[in-house]
């Protein structure tokens, strides 16, 4: 038996044709896993910037108040006991 019409036996073609279906099957599969992930990590990604800013804006709120309570302070009483006196880590 020569060369081509080794390449040709029906035996040969089948176990070739089963290998390249397995192939694009296991493409397949990785794809689709790749996409779930993906899918997964975008939603994840959606919710922390919803989260962060839910966060900014209570930073901004509690900025907005802290500036209010020590604007409305009287310029004698800078050495008050109560919980507006503590000072807030600068940015």
């Amino acid at each position: 038996m020569n060369a081509d019409q080794l390449l040709r036996h029906p035996d040969l073609l089948a176990m070739s044709a089963r290998y390249w279906s397995e192939q694009a099957q296991d493409q397949r599969r990785q794809l689709d896993e790749t996409r779930q992930t993906t899918a997964a990590l975008t939603r994840s990604m959606r919710e922390l910037r919803g989260r962060m800013r839910d966060l900014q804006e209570q930073m901004r709120r509690a900025r907005a108040r802290a500036d209010r309570v020590i604007l409305s302070r009287p310029a004698g009483r800078t050495g008050s006991s109560g919980p507006s006196s503590r000072s807030l880590p600068a940015d």
